[in-house]
């Protein structure tokens, strides 16, 4: 009789941990966020796809895919790698344009144009006779570092940029100038001015980080130009004469 019950509770203790596994594996199930509602459709987010993806900052994260329910309602994800077939894939990733098909569970697929590219593919080489001005930027602090290049050496330099700044910001009080010489930058109406004069008749040869200027907002929709209306002009010495020089290069690193 003792060992019948022993017996049977052990068999009660058995069934009690069987059903208490397999609740924790039903737990552990991710929920589908799309349970009790039926999908009448995906489209994608065009407002959310860049004109290009930085190949180094590869992440389609930042594209949202809409869910459209029969009901009306809709939900927002993110577009994920394994929605998209791997030769889309690979073509991103090495850099390029695509028309990209996007599917979901299956059953459920949208169209979108997606464009990567290699932002530091073009980095600028200076000749022997070129003079650059050029404009990298640290991501990770939000500043932005202006450069000149030249191998003969550079006297002055008086430059006005244009930018765009309906979603990107710059302010003279967030200068941090990096040159000793004769220099200012002038900051107003979505134009910025530097100028520098070499001290003690010294020259500014090779590349030269002249000042850094924190920013906020979207760098790469700043679009800076050069303001072909302003005076714009570079004095190089060359075999002891001053050369005038208005064909400089510009620079702008997107990276």
């Amino acid at each position: 009789m003792k060992i019948r019950n022993i017996l049977i509770l052990l068999f009660i203790f058995v069934l009690a941990l069987t059903g208490c596994k397999n609740d924790n594996n039903q737990n552990d199930k991710p929920k589908d966020p799309d349970e009790g509602k039926e999908i009448f459709g995906i489209s994608v987010d065009k407002n959310t796809i860049p004109e290009f993806i930085d190949i180094d900052e590869f992440d389609l994260s930042m594209i949202k895919v809409i869910v459209e329910y029969s009901d009306g309602s809709t939900r927002i994800m993110d577009l994920s790698e394994d929605m998209i077939d791997e030769d889309s894939l690979e073509v991103l990733k090495k850099g390029g344009s695509k028309r990209v098909v996007v599917t979901y569970k299956e059953d459920f697929t949208a169209t979108c144009n997606i464009s990567t590219k290699d932002f530091g593919a073009n980095d600028p080489k200076i000749g022997d006779n070129d003079v650059i001005l050029m404009i990298t930027r640290d991501k990770e602090t939000s500043t932005l570092i202006f450069k000149s290049m030249s191998v003969e050496g550079i006297s002055s330099i008086q430059c006005t940029f244009t930018y765009d700044s309906s979603a990107f910001s710059i302010k003279e009080e967030d200068l941090d100038l990096l040159n000793n010489d004769n220099l200012s930058v002038k900051i107003a109406d979505n134009k910025m001015t530097i100028i520098l004069i070499a001290k003690n008749d010294s020259l500014i040869k090779g590349e030269t980080a002249l000042f850094k200027l924190k920013y906020s907002g979207d760098y790469r929709s700043a679009n800076f130009e050069v303001d072909t209306n302003s005076q714009n002009r570079v004095l190089r010495i060359k075999n002891a004469e001053i050369l005038d020089v208005n064909d400089v290069n510009y620079f702008y690193s997107l990276k």
